[in-house]
């Protein structure tokens, strides 16, 4: 009696997780799971609103280019290079904890003010804002790559 229970609980168990497995299956091939990841070699489009040039100054908007969420959900950069040299960047709409974000948008955000884009990565992040902080980094190196490889 002990084997048939067990041999019909195992027999359940593989006819749940094959449902699961065609249920997941499913789901991917759906266009609304459909994951597409903007790279910088493929955002370049005649119409491209990632980065606009004008006078040799490159303003770049990571609202589409990083997907890297602060701790509040998404934290969109204006980046502006001129001669290889960030001039500034600028906070975009997000939904950051205001308290702790504007301590990024007063001390962190001026420290990329006149870098080379090959010293972005020097900044350090604000303690007690780590996730903002983390975000904001990805964003100005999503911007500072998409603009090496699009100037």
């Amino acid at each position: 009696m002990k084997k048939i229970l067990v041999w019909a609980v195992m027999a359940s168990m593989a006819l749940s997780l094959s449902a699961q497995k065609s249920k997941k299956s499913t789901k991917k091939s759906g266009a609304k799971t459909e994951k597409v990841t903007k790279t910088a070699k493929d955002s370049k489009t005649a119409d491209d609103k990632v980065m606009t040039k004008n006078k040799g100054v490159y303003v770049v908007n990571t609202t589409t280019l990083c997907q890297t969420k602060g701790f509040g959900g998404p934290t969109p950069l204006m980046v502006t290079i001129k001669n290889d040299v960030i001039q500034s960047v600028e906070a975009l709409s997000n939904k950051e904890t205001p308290q702790f974000f504007q301590n990024v948008t007063s001390e962190m955000l001026p420290k990329y003010k006149f870098l080379k884009i090959d010293k972005y990565a020097e900044v350090d992040a604000i303690t007690g804002a780590t996730f903002s902080s983390r975000a904001v980094k990805a964003n100005v190196k999503a911007a500072v790559e998409y603009y090496k490889a699009n100037k």
